[in-house]
C-alpha cells in the first residue's frame, strides 16, 4: 500500500512538472507585442512657427515669428503691447492666428486721444478745435494717430514723423513730399488733416 502511495505521489509530481514545463515553453515561444514607434521628425522636435504682421497702435510694429495656434492678444504683446492711443475694442484679441495673418490695432479718434492725453473733457483753442472735428495735425500727431489716416499704415506713419522733424509741414499739400504719399493717397486723407 505504501508502494502505491509513493507511485501516486511520484505520478502527481511528474504530472505537475509536465504542466509547468508546457506553460513555460508556451510563454517562451509566444512573440512579444510590438508597439509602433513613430520616428521623430524635425518638425515634431521643434515647435512650428508662423509669421504674423502686427501693425497700428503698438509699440513695435513689424513681422514676428510666433508659435502656431497663438491668439491676437499674444501677437500684440510680442509687439511691445498697445500704445495709449490704441483702440483695442476694434480688435478681436481672442482670434487664433495662422501663418500670414495681420493684426492691426487702430488708434482712437484723434479728439479722444487728445482728451485722454490731457485729461480734459472740454476741447478748447484752435488746435483742439481741429481735433474736435476729427482732424489730425500732421506736425504734432503721434505715429499712432498718423496711422489712423486713410491710406496710411504704420510704415508710412513713421516716414511722416521722420520727415517732419527735418521739414515741418507749412500746408497740408506738403505731405506729398513724404516718400510713398502721392496725389491719390493725399486725396484720401486731405479732409482729415491739418497743419494748425
Amino acid at each position: 500500500m505504501e508502494n502505491r502511495k509513493t507511485k501516486f505521489i511520484l505520478l502527481c509530481i511528474l504530472l505537475v512538472g509536465c504542466v509547468l514545463t508546457s506553460i513555460a515553453a508556451e510563454r517562451l515561444s509566444a512573440p512579444e507585442p510590438v508597439t509602433a514607434v513613430k520616428p521623430q521628425t524635425q518638425e515634431n522636435k521643434t515647435q512650428k512657427l508662423i509669421t504674423v504682421y502686427v501693425s497700428g497702435a503698438v509699440e513695435r510694429p513689424g513681422l514676428y515669428e510666433l508659435p502656431a495656434g497663438i491668439r491676437a492678444q499674444e501677437a500684440v504683446a510680442a509687439a511691445g503691447g498697445a500704445t495709449e492711443y490704441a483702440n483695442l475694442e476694434k480688435v478681436n484679441l481672442a482670434k487664433k492666428l495662422k501663418d500670414g495673418s495681420q493684426v492691426n490695432v487702430p488708434a482712437l479718434k484723434s479728439s479722444k486721444a487728445i482728451q485722454r492725453q490731457s485729461g480734459k473733457s472740454a476741447v478748447t483753442g484752435e488746435a483742439n478745435t481741429a481735433a474736435a472735428r476729427g482732424l489730425v495735425n500732421i506736425n504734432t500727431a503721434s505715429v499712432a494717430e498718423l496711422d489712423s489716416l486713410p491710406g496710411v499704415g504704420a510704415v508710412t506713419a513713421q516716414k511722416i514723423a521722420d520727415y517732419r522733424q527735418q521739414h515741418p509741414f507749412e500746408k497740408i499739400e506738403d505731405i506729398m513730399q513724404v516718400r510713398g504719399i502721392g496725389e491719390a493717397k493725399f486725396n484720401k486723407m486731405k479732409d482729415r488733416i491739418t497743419v494748425r
